[in-house]
């Protein structure tokens, strides 16, 4: 949560944050073959992608919502 606090979201803030992201079906997965584990929170291709730290990738839908994080 430090990033976020960095970033001068507040705490009512980051309920809302987290609870949009965990909204509905989490699912994750560890591919061996590519060492990358994959957490989805909705179904659907990306349509973009951003690293925010090393190795750490958000993917997100056309509406720029997050789907997933690798």
């Amino acid at each position: 949560m430090t990033i976020l606090k960095n970033l001068g979201i507040q705490d009512e803030e980051k309920k809302k944050l987290l609870s949009d992201l965990f909204r509905g079906a989490m699912k994750d997965f560890y591919d061996e073959e590519t060492d990358i584990y994959y957490i989805s929170f909705k179904e659907g291709k990306a349509h973009d992608s951003e690293e925010i730290l090393e190795d750490v990738i958000l993917e997100y839908d056309e509406n720029y919502n997050i789907i997933g994080i690798k």
